[in-house]
């Protein structure tokens, strides 16, 4: 008598034991590098570091202003305050910090006013401020009054000394030489008053 083949039972799956700890383990390394990740998610790397000179000497520079005169900020340290503004014209931002420079220029007249051409044509920086002269006055001198000047930075050395990532950006330098605040944002009235306090003249 022939007898009908019975099929084979297949063999049970093995169920593998899960390593608890290193399960543990995995998720609580996961969950590191996402929380690091998701700290700078909406932040603009521009601004992660913006403290790194406050409280700390302000690097000495030596370069040439857009009417050929040296100019050092040794020759400040020790009697006034300097502000020193990085900008381009090709920068909206900075054109929209411009008339809060222009007028805090003219109404702290003790001190030094720096701007900074950054990566920027000298040629065109001299065109947007001659322009801006003939708009508020042939009595200013360029962006800011006859005390303000503005500097070319060919190699850019100044621009990586001050750790610029961008502009506008803005070093108030006390007396002492001392960087006491650095803002990678165009700036106003309330943060030139909250450093250089009330303004020495009335606005006109």
């Amino acid at each position: 008598m022939s007898h009908s083949a019975i099929p084979a039972r297949p063999a049970s799956r093995r169920r593998g034991k899960v390593n608890v700890p290193v399960l543990v383990g995995g998720l609580i390394v996961t969950l590191g590098i996402v929380a690091v990740l998701g700290s700078g998610f909406g932040k603009d790397p521009h601004r992660l570091e913006t403290d790194a000179l406050e409280n700390k000497p302000a690097p000495l520079f030596n370069l040439v202003d857009l009417e050929g005169k040296d100019v050092k900020l040794s020759d400040y340290i020790g009697k006034q305050w300097v502000v020193v503004n990085f900008w381009s014209t090709w920068c909206g931002p900075c054109k929209f910090e411009h008339p809060h420079l222009v007028d805090a220029a003219e109404l702290y007249p003790d001190v030094k006013w720096v701007g900074v051409v950054y990566q920027d044509d000298p040629k065109k920086a001299r065109v947007f401020l001659a322009q801006k002269r003939m708009k508020d006055g042939a009595d200013k001198s360029f962006l800011w009054n006859a005390d303000a000047t503005h500097l070319i930075d060919p190699s850019g050395a100044m621009s990586v000394d001050y750790g610029v990532t961008g502009v506008p950006e803005t070093f108030f330098i006390n007396p002492e030489g001392i960087v006491v605040k650095k803002y990678a944002e165009p700036i106003g009235a309330n943060q030139i008053m909250a450093h250089l306090g009330p303004p020495r003249r009335m606005p006109q």
